[in-house]
């Protein structure tokens, strides 16, 4: 007695998907490096001198930093 075996439809393969051209992606902007300015490397302060000085002045813009000063009297 022959068996009937059941044979699904073939499979059909989908088509291939079109793949779009890639896309292209501008140079980057050449960006110059940023400008260093160096730092002060001292502060002069203007102090009228008249007779013997010692103590500390304070430097404007370092807060509460106290520079030392002595200057001889001239």
């Amino acid at each position: 007695m022959p068996v009937w075996v059941w044979v699904p439809e073939p499979v059909t393969v989908p088509e291939p998907v079109e793949v779009p051209e890639p896309v292209t992606v501008p140079e980057p902007v050449e960006v110059p490096e940023p400008v260093t300015v160096p730092e002060p490397v001292g502060m002069s302060v203007p102090v009228e001198v008249s007779g013997p000085v010692s103590g500390s002045v304070p430097v404007p813009g370092r807060g509460v930093d106290m520079l030392p000063l002595r200057v001889p009297w001239v």
